[in-house]
């Protein structure tokens, strides 16, 4: 990842969650093997890390980095103060957020018997169906795509679960939605199929599905003030974001266009109207850098262009969580591999000239046009001090100690 002050060791924010009852408590993702928990000032419009040494922010640690989490939505101060992660070889595990204890686990096993983990996670909440998590699987060996489990029954056996007809692949979001006062629905995005098929959680059967994406579903949202519509984006370089109404769902109301240069995690949220007739506004990170706002009066659809561009100074964004109606807080940072060979960069030392690189590259061509795979550096030796680089930068996250290896690629977006 790059960014300013960022160097090799030191944590990096993916995807963040805003506690359903206080925006100011946040829980996110990173490439660490823990759920870091970050704390948003109002008065300032800050956001920072909570150190693990912190009192009263204990910790939760995994064994490998958290790849999706589902705060509880019906948490309320210290009640029902909870999350849920799915993280990679491990089952679905319910979190005490006081104390950072494991509260409970929800095993999953594919069609060879072998223990297989969530790539996606849901928590209902549905007055309903307080209890049910859902959790999104599939891929080799795994015909069942989403198991429900009952939050009050730790073990193996979910509550209902579902297979598609035939294989999509590996479920890469879930969303609850409901038609208003009748059925309760799930939305299931997978990782290489360009739409999002709708579950009819009373006879577990899919009701519908919703076309629009070029590749997989990245991020699923369902509008608080427009319950019968659902908002997709795309992954793979699929920058689109598109919006169904689920009473007319085979072609999108509309589609929106973002910069998504890299197959990293762009989210998209919607910002919370102040009453039924008020703009509908969403909001999205961009590769470009900053957010790009949408807004649109209701009965209406907005268009590609006319987004307005926030906080270009922060650069590319990934992650993003809405914590007041004129308020984001996103991610950072970008992942990008080099577009030049080895081969080349031997090809222009040899040389000896600055034309070396161009005549290695051949004679239109250019280190940025010349294709290539991701270098892999050495392995680090588990006697060494962290760090494979060599210089007077080795050991910078060592000698700092463990405080400077939080993440600080957080930042505070104001909309307007």
């Amino acid at each position: 990842m790059t960014g300013e002050g960022y160097y090799k060791g030191q944590a990096h924010l993916r995807r963040l969650y805003a506690a359903p009852d206080s925006p100011n408590e946040i829980i996110a993702t990173c490439d660490k093997a823990y759920v870091p928990y970050l704390t948003y000032t109002p008065a300032t419009r800050s956001v920072a890390v909570s150190p693990k040494s912190r009192a009263g922010v204990p910790r939760v640690s995994l064994p490998f980095p958290a790849i999706d989490l589902a705060w509880c939505p019906f948490k309320k101060g210290e009640s029902e103060a909870s999350f849920v992660t799915a993280s990679r070889d491990q089952p679905l595990q319910l979190w005490d957020v006081e104390d950072a204890s494991l509260r409970a686990s929800y095993v999953a096993t594919n069609d060879s018997d072998y223990h297989v983990h969530a790539h996606a996670v849901c928590w209902f909440g549905s007055a309903s169906h307080p209890h049910w998590i859902a959790g999104g699987y599939g891929g080799f060996e795994d015909a069942t795509a989403v198991r429900v489990f009952d939050v009050l029954v730790e073990g193996s056996q979910p509550v209902w679960a579902y297979s598609a007809t035939r294989s999509h692949g590996l479920v890469s979001a879930l969303r609850d939605c409901s038609w208003p006062g009748t059925t309760s629905l799930l939305a299931v995005g997978y990782h290489n199929v360009p739409s999002v098929h709708l579950i009819d959680c009373r006879s577990r059967c899919p009701a519908a599905e919703l076309h629009g994406l070029q590749h997989g579903v990245q991020t699923l949202r369902v509008s608080a003030e427009d319950p019968l519509r659902v908002y997709a984006g795309g992954s793979q370089g699929d920058g689109r974001i598109a919006c169904w109404d689920l009473r007319r769902p085979r072609a999108p109301v509309f589609t929106l266009a973002r910069p998504a240069k890299t197959n990293q995690v762009f989210e998209f949220d919607l910002l919370p109207s102040p009453s039924p007739a008020a703009p509908r506004r969403l909001v999205t990170t961009s590769s470009a850098g900053g957010v790009v706002l949408y807004s649109w009066a209701v009965g209406s659809a907005p268009s590609d262009g006319t987004g307005t561009v926030f906080g270009t100074s922060v650069g590319p964004t990934s992650g993003l969580t809405v914590v007041d109606a004129a308020t984001v807080v996103v991610t950072s940072g970008s992942r990008v591999y080099g577009h030049y060979s080895r081969n080349l960069l031997t090809a222009a030392k040899e040389s000896g000239s600055p034309s070396g690189a161009k005549d290695a590259a051949g004679d239109e061509g250019s280190y940025a046009d010349a294709p290539a795979f991701p270098q892999r550096r050495r392995a680090r030796s588990p006697m060494t001090d962290g760090s494979d680089d060599e210089g007077g930068s080795a050991g910078r996250g060592a000698s700092d100690g463990e405080a400077a290896a939080e993440a600080t690629n957080a930042a505070v977006i104001a909309l307007g």
